[in-house]
């Protein structure tokens, strides 16, 4: 779980949607790889939405 103090931007939360639901431009898809490689942190978000989704 992440920390409180680590809030994901909101620009990132609809790149995250977008990605999700495969209607991510390649330019978004960019921008969103650039955010989850810029800190562990950022990884281990995008990981754990991974996680949300491919739950049953």
């Amino acid at each position: 779980m992440l920390p409180e103090d680590h809030p994901i931007p909101v620009s990132i939360v609809k790149l995250l949607i977008g990605f999700f639901m495969r209607n991510n431009s390649e330019e978004g898809n960019e921008l969103l790889d650039d955010w989850i490689c810029k800190a562990e942190i950022n990884m281990k978000a995008f990981e754990e939405c991974l996680e949300e989704t491919l739950l049953p």
